[in-house]
């Protein structure tokens, strides 16, 4: 299950969870104002199912609770985070962050129709709460309801315009359901944003690695190798960059290149085997990928001999075009 980048407002402390790829990240949700908390909502069904906490060493105020919920989250005690989190919305019905924090911990247990009901309330009674819009677009993305996704990643950027997690989450489903020119709009969006490439994606790579897939994807091979050679630029170690540019120096009939990028990756593989063979099976089908493409560029260079060495070296890996 895909981890929220979640916020948990303690009073004055914005403490965040891990993200997919175990980066932690400081995201900074609105502060309840008057203004947003003025709308009360009374007691919820959920409300009434949850067992009462007892009350925190830090006093039995609504900030007391959700400051203990915190630390429950932190512990990854998630019903009892949910009970504090009860108890601060029945001493405070119109606490937004309150219900914001209980649908995080919903969703970390799997509970999405309840998260989902939570973070709705928490816009209900702040609209403007762009954190609350972002968490429950991850929970509507747990449920493959994309469509509401978006809208709630859309919502939170015209909210929030340089909102980068938004558009960074937003940039990958719309690669993923193949909406190529969008992802990449985004992608330059964070790129724009996040000078410092502090944003990871899924395997420690920046927006410009995932706006290359996306250029690749459409064919706009230079692009694509600009987007790559940036990010080798960024992070020399990423192999996966490597193998990327050099499959776009292949489709450009840049042969002499491809078999450079994709050796170092074949290295990179092998060394990587012999230090923990238990990557092996992760693994194997990216070298073996790497094998395909290397004896492609032989074979349009005309060297049959080592082409078919790697070849029979892709087959002994059991390369899978589906795979690609």
């Amino acid at each position: 299950m895909k981890r929220l980048l979640i916020c948990l407002l303690l009073v004055g402390v914005v403490g965040c969870g891990e993200s997919e790829q175990d980066a932690a990240r400081k995201l900074a949700p609105e502060s309840e104002s008057a203004e947003a908390q003025q709308q009360s909502s009374g007691e919820s069904e959920q409300e009434a199912q949850q067992p009462s906490a007892e009350p925190p060493s830090g006093g039995t105020d609504a900030e007391a609770y959700l400051n203990r919920g915190v630390t429950y989250v932190n512990k990854k005690e998630y019903d009892k985070a949910i009970a504090d989190y009860t108890e601060a919305i029945r001493i405070k019905p119109d606490y937004a962050n309150a219900y914001n924090n209980r649908g995080t911990a919903y969703h970390e247990i799997g509970e999405h129709d309840k998260a989902i009901a939570d973070f709705t309330h928490a816009i209900r009674i702040n609209p403007d709460y762009a954190e609350a819009y972002f968490n429950r677009a991850h929970a509507y993305h747990e449920l493959d309801e994309y469509d509401n996704v978006i809208a709630d990643y859309t919502e939170a950027i015209r909210i929030n315009p340089d909102y980068v997690d938004a558009f960074q989450w937003r940039s990958r489903l719309y690669h993923d359901l193949g909406k190529y020119d969008k992802a990449i709009a985004d992608f330059t969006e964070v790129i724009r944003i996040d000078h410092d490439h502090n944003h990871e994606f899924y395997y420690g790579t920046t927006a410009y690695y995932e706006r290359g897939l996306s250029y690749h994807k459409l064919r706009e091979y230079d692009k694509a190798i600009e987007d790559f050679t940036e990010e080798i630029r960024i992070d020399p170690d990423t192999t996966e960059a490597y193998y990327e540019r050099g499959t776009a120096y292949h489709e450009i009939g840049e042969h002499d290149k491809a078999i450079a990028d994709l050796t170092k990756v074949i290295a990179d593989y092998t060394e990587a085997f012999r230090k923990n063979p238990n990557l092996f099976g992760v693994f194997s089908q990216a070298q073996a990928k790497a094998h395909f493409h290397r004896g492609s560029a032989y074979q349009e260079l005309g060297d049959k001999d080592k082409a078919a060495s790697d070849f029979a070296r892709a087959k002994e890996l059991r390369y899978d075009p589906e795979d690609e």
